[in-house]
């Protein structure tokens, strides 16, 4: 009896280990390149807006953006979970002079896509985007 119990311990807590926390299910459900249309306010009214989503080795999101129009190109860093999804900072790191520096990213899961928001609050700009297969 005492050997069925370590067993089936042992096995527990096997399976306890290989289930990742909510969080890092959620995380790498980012994993992935993603695009699509933001739409902003201002003069250039919508623009495409690339990244890959990788894990850190803490398991949490990051990402390098690139905004095709502008074009400038940096990081997303700095990810909490919400209730709802995911913020990050983004910091414009390559042609600084055509984007704003800092940014704060909301992204919300939807079905297959992402919502996403950014920007201060004074102007937010917002659009949905989508996987590309593969990863390309």
């Amino acid at each position: 009896m005492l050997n069925f119990v370590m067993r089936l311990a042992c096995v527990s807590l096997v399976s306890a280990m290989m289930v990742a926390p909510a969080s890092a299910q959620d995380a790498e459900s980012l994993e992935g390149h993603w695009t699509g249309i933001i739409d902003e306010p201002g003069s250039i009214p919508q623009y495409t807006l690339s990244v890959h989503i990788n894990l850190d080795r803490n398991g949490r999101p990051v990402g390098l953006v690139q905004y095709d129009a502008f074009p400038c190109a940096g990081v997303w860093g700095n990810a909490v979970k919400r209730e709802r999804g995911w913020t990050f900072d983004e910091t414009i790191v390559v042609d600084t002079r055509n984007c704003a520096e800092h940014v704060m990213i909301e992204l919300r899961p939807e079905g297959n896509e992402l919502v996403i928001r950014l920007g201060p609050s004074t102007l937010t700009s917002s659009g949905r985007l989508t996987r590309r297969p593969n990863g390309n």
